[in-house]
């Protein structure tokens, strides 16, 4: 028997493959040079080293944290003061790269990012922007499958009638040998061929036969690779899924009104 060689196990490592060189700043410096690197790379932190050693991290949140403080006691903030004088007070969360993600997400949803390696050995810092960035690439293609799926469930269901539904499921079943009782049971292939079965009903809605039979099936086989084989859909075709997605959503809001 054929054993799958390969498992989902989401690991630091998979975000670090595309992230950018990891910055830092040195405690000592100026304030106002942390200030000016995190506003020119769009970064809301930046880990401060001093002799070699990450002894935490200075935020945006910290800056204006201090900058508020000063405000409410009256006393003005020199933006030569040393960074280690802005770090923020939380201590920071050091994994490592094979560390299981899943289990750092919540901490990473409350304090905003993560460090990689140790204070002695920093390798890079992972924020929640990188965090969203990543389950994007992962899940987009699944969201967008499953929206393309209920989306053509609920077109067939808008526009057969009650008896049309059941005629076609019964023909569904002589056909597969199925068990099938409901719309919500039919695979996405029986569905694409419940449409061209019943074109008559359809024909308003999709307009074009064959195009509409080349499209479900464009969608279907993505599905299987995507489902079935688990394989990463290349970004031509994911910009395909996405138009498909919109252009049935329209379909189904046209019916609604």
């Amino acid at each position: 028997m054929n054993t799958p060689n390969e498992y989902d196990r989401f690991t630091f490592h998979d975000l670090m493959e595309t992230l950018p060189p990891l910055e830092t700043i040195e405690a000592g410096a100026p304030i106002r040079d942390a200030v000016r690197k995190m506003c020119n790379k769009d970064y809301s932190q930046l880990p401060v080293i001093k002799d070699k050693n990450c002894t935490g991290s200075v935020t945006s949140d910290s800056v204006l944290r201090r900058l508020r403080n000063a405000d409410q006691k009256g006393y003005y903030i020199d933006m030569d003061w040393p960074v280690e004088r802005f770090l923020d007070k939380n201590l920071p969360q050091y994994v490592r790269s094979d560390d299981d993600l899943m289990k750092h997400v919540d901490w990473m949803a409350s304090k905003g990012f993560v460090l990689i390696g140790s204070p002695q050995k920093l390798e890079a810092i992972i924020t929640n922007y990188d965090l969203v960035l990543f389950f994007k690439r992962k899940t987009e293609a699944f969201l967008l499958l499953r929206e393309i799926e209920t989306t053509i469930r609920y077109l067939i269901g808008q526009t057969l009638s009650g008896q049309e539904s059941k005629e076609a499921l019964a023909l569904v079943k002589k056909e597969d040998e199925s068990t099938t009782t409901s719309l919500t049971d039919l695979t996405f292939d029986n569905l694409r061929q419940l449409i061209l079965a019943n074109w008559t009903r359809f024909k308003n809605l999709f307009k074009d036969r064959k195009q509409t039979d080349k499209q479900l099936q464009i969608v279907r086989n993505m599905r299987n690779e995507v489902f079935h084989f688990r394989k990463p859909i290349e970004a031509s075709r994911l910009q395909q899924l996405r138009r498909l997605r919109d252009n049935y959503i329209k379909l189904a809001t046209g019916l609604k009104r």
